[in-house]
This record gives structure tokens, C-alpha cells and sequence, in this order.
């Protein structure tokens, strides 16, 4: 059979189906069933047809589109796999292994494992951002090709970009995909192993969520929320406030909160049961409700009516969520009542909930000051898990009694501290009126005063 019929002014030149006369496509042949199958939309794709070694049945591969897959080049792969045909090898069946090893298959097995670990959707669409600059880099190589250079490649681009807290997370990442590559038996080596530290910039030291730390602080925090006018925009949603509240009292994670399902919720007992799949350590987390809580729960159950959520997403919002509150819902909250990012965030609740519980003390009979709650009840109350793994696997103590006693006693203190910040609001804003009342009336000098009543008098 007659090889290389084709050259690129033929192709040029070539025709295009059409459609009118019952045309859908027409080949181009080259010689040794390789095609340039030409599509009515002006595609041009090459194709090898070719008998299996495996069953014996007709296959067609392609190898790509012309003219990124230029005349020389398809000769080249069709060689190759005629090469694979007369060997015993189905070429098709070759292809699907060649991709299994690439980066991009690597990734997207291991995306599809921390999905099936029942991670977050959050927690995945950040792995999948991460992975996306190594995938766009060096995503369709053979990973057994990838070197560490081409690893720092990619963490340079980045640290150009100065999103230097991105590096280490997109290198870890890396790694673990090519963990995987070694489990396959693809890779012998981590190519971005070695490149942990010292190879880029290192991005400034982390600064702690912002939160209030003083007693007064939380106490303006609280009364500004409490304050909060719920209605139609550009107003709050009730919803919105009961989060907040509901943060302040419980010290739970914000996402936490925003998808409690009302299922987990005994209003009776007093308990909040989150369960392991929506918990940040994947530990079921039991959080008790003291009475104002449950009053604030019960208030909230009859806005939200019939709906499995404790916070319903708005009806008619600008896009498809999981059904409750957006996460930057809270924030804008806060940044309605007047705090920038730097001051408050909805995560610095739990802040403010350990620094003053850590600081709260009592007084013993023999004038012994002590610590009122043991730190160990309040890191169990923030569902902090111990450090130290042997320890955390044989205490399995949570310290309910102690913790219900906690919450109750945060209850009562938030409350406390919301009302000593309404009487000082509103001792400073008494105060404030008669300052201005004064400013108003010190500049008139008295006789302009008197006369302008005696010209009044006169009228």
C-alpha cells in the first residue's frame, strides 16, 4: 500500500464535507489507514484505523487535530503504533495506560480519594486550586518525568505572583499527589520532597484571627449585635443576627453554625450533636445549650419555620448554595456594625470565648485565687483535640458536666457583659447630647441672646 499521499498544500486545499449533499465527514487518506478525517465545521483530525492483536476487531485511535498535530507528527505517532499492533499490543489500550500515569490522572485520583474521605467541598475546591498551577505546568506528562525543577518552576510563578502563604500548601499538595505516584509504582522518588524550605521566599509570620480580648470589647461586641435591625434590606435577616448570636454563645466553628440542620438539635436536653462528617477534626462534637441559647433556638425556629436549616440561605439569592447561609454572610455582618477585617471576624468569637474563660478566676475560702475553669474543659468545649497523640487516643473523658457548667456560666457572663456595655453606650451617649446641646449654646454671646428675645417680644 502506497505511504505519505498527503502533504500539508493538499490538505489546505482539501474541500470540506457538505452537509447539503448528505456529507458529515470525508478522509484524507495518507497511506497505511492513516486518516485526516475533515468535519462539515471545519475540523481536521488525524486517525489510524487499525485491526486489534487482542480481539481482532477494528479500532480507530486518533492522534489530534491539524494543525497542532502537523503532517510529520502524525506519521510519527501512527509509526508508533502500528509498531505497538505488530508486537501484540492494542495501541488504544496503551494510550489509556500512558494517561493513567500522568500528572493530571494522578490529581484526579487523588481529588476523587479525599472526596470519598468525605471531605468538605470547600476543603476540595481549595485542593483543586492549589493543584491547578502543577497541572497546567506539567499536568499531561508522564509523571515519572517531572523533576524537581519543574516542582520549583511552578513555586517560583507563584512567589512572582507574591502569594507567598501559597507556596508550601501548593507543594505539599504536589507531594501528596506524587505519594500516590509512588504507591502506583510509577515513581521511585518525590520530586518536590526536597524543596520544603529555603528554595523561595518565606511569607510573613501568620497574625492570630482577629478578635476582642478585653472584657469591655466583647461586651461592645455583643451590645453592637444585639443592636442589629433585622428586616428588609439594606437591613438584617433574623437569621443573621441569631448566627452571630448563636456564634457569641456557642463558640462553634462559623461553618459549623451556618449548617447546623435542626436534626441535630435537642431543644429539650439542651444539646447540639454535630456530626463527625461536618466537623473540622471529623470527631462528632456535642456542644450544650443553656437556657438562653434554647430561648434564642426557639425564637429562630419560629422564623425559619419548616426549614431543615437553622439558617436557610436567602430564597431567590444570587447563585445555588448548599441550601444555608453563605460563609461571608457573618463577616459583612460584622463589617455592617462598623468592624474592618483587621478588628473582628466571625472566627475570633471562639477567640474571645477562650481568652476570657482562660482568664476567668475564683476565689476560694481560704483566699486562694485559682483557675475558675481547668484548661482542659475549655479546649474540649472548642473541640480542640490534645497534641499529643498517644494521650488524645486514651482519654476519651469530654468533661460534659464540667462543660455544661461552662456554657452555662458563658451564658450568663456574655449577657453580663452586654448590659454593662448598653449603660456605658448610653451613659456616653447621654453625655454626647449635652455636649452638643452646650457647643451649640456657648458661641452666642448673651446680649445678642437678649436682644434678639426682645425683638421677638416686641413682634
Amino acid at each position: 500500500m502506497a505511504r505519505y499521499k498527503l502533504s500539508d498544500r493538499a490538505i489546505r486545499a482539501a474541500v470540506l464535507p457538505d452537509p447539503a449533499k448528505g456529507e458529515r465527514v470525508k478522509k484524507l487518506a495518507d497511506g497505511a489507514s492513516l486518516f485526516l478525517v475533515l468535519g462539515a465545521d471545519g475540523s481536521r483530525r488525524w486517525s489510524l484505523e487499525f485491526r486489534s492483536p487482542v480481539d481482532q476487531k477494528r479500532r480507530t485511535i486518533g492522534f489530534g487535530v491539524y494543525p497542532e498535530v502537523g503532517l510529520a507528527e502524525a506519521r510519527k505517532r501512527a509509526d508508533e503504533a502500528r509498531a505497538l499492533v505488530r508486537g501484540g499490543v492494542d495501541p488504544s489500550g496503551a494510550r489509556k495506560l500512558d494517561q493513567a500515569r500522568t500528572f493530571r490522572a494522578l490529581a484526579q485520583r487523588f481529588l476523587e480519594v479525599q472526596e470519598r474521605s468525605g471531605r468538605r467541598k470547600s476543603t476540595l475546591g481549595l485542593a483543586s486550586r492549589l493543584l491547578g498551577p502543577a497541572i497546567e505546568a506539567f499536568g499531561d506528562r508522564d509523571v515519572s518525568t517531572v523533576t524537581a525543577a519543574d516542582v520549583l518552576g511552578v513555586l517560583r510563578r507563584i512567589e512572582a505572583r507574591g502569594s507567598l502563604r501559597m507556596i508550601e500548601p501548593t507543594r505539599a499538595h504536589m507531594s501528596r499527589v506524587f505519594g500516590l505516584a509512588m504507591a502506583s509504582g510509577f515513581i521511585v522518588t518525590d520530586p518536590a520532597a526536597a524543596l520544603k524550605r529555603g528554595v523561595t521566599a518565606e511569607p510573613p509570620p501568620r497574625t492570630p484571627r482577629a478578635a476582642a480580648e478585653s472584657p469591655e470589647e466583647f461586651g461592645e461586641l455583643l451590645r453592637r449585635v444585639w443592636s442589629l435591625e433585622v428586616g428588609a434590606p439594606p437591613k438584617v435577616r433574623p437569621e443573621t443576627k441569631a448566627l452571630l448570636q448563636l456564634l457569641a454563645f456557642a463558640a462553634v466553628r462559623p461553618g459549623e453554625a451556618r449548617g447546623a440542620r435542626w436534626s441535630e438539635i435537642d431543644l429539650e436536653a439542651g444539646v447540639w450533636e454535630i456530626p463527625a462528617a461536618r466537623t473540622k477534626m471529623k470527631r462528632a462534637h456535642r456542644v450544650p445549650l443553656p437556657a438562653l441559647v434554647v430561648e434564642l433556638l426557639t425564637n429562630l425556629r419560629k422564623v425559619v419555620g419548616r426549614s431543615p436549616w437553622l439558617f436557610p440561605a436567602r430564597v431567590g439569592g444570587p447563585k445555588p448554595g448548599p441550601g444555608y447561609i453563605g460563609e461571608n454572610v457573618p463577616s459583612l455582618a460584622l463589617r455592617r456594625l462598623g468592624y474592618e477585617k483587621g478588628e473582628i471576624t466571625a472566627h475570633g468569637f471562639r477567640a474571645s470565648f477562650s481568652t476570657l474563660a482562660h482568664a476567668a478566676r475564683l476565689c476560694l475560702e481560704d483566699a486562694t485565687v485559682v483557675p475558675r475553669w481547668p484548661s482542659e474543659v475549655v479546649e474540649r468545649a472548642l473541640a480542640h483535640v490534645d497534641a499529643n497523640a498517644i494521650r488524645a487516643a486514651y482519654n476519651r473523658n469530654d468533661h460534659w458536666a464540667e462543660r455544661v457548667e461552662l456554657a452555662a456560666w458563658w451564658a450568663e457572663t456574655c449577657e453580663g457583659l452586654r448590659l454593662e456595655a448598653e449603660a456605658r453606650h448610653a451613659g456616653a451617649a447621654a453625655k454626647e447630647a449635652k455636649t452638643r446641646v452646650d457647643q451649640r449654646r456657648t458661641p452666642l454671646p448673651g446680649a445678642f441672646f437678649l436682644t434678639s428675645m426682645a425683638e421677638v417680644s416686641k413682634r
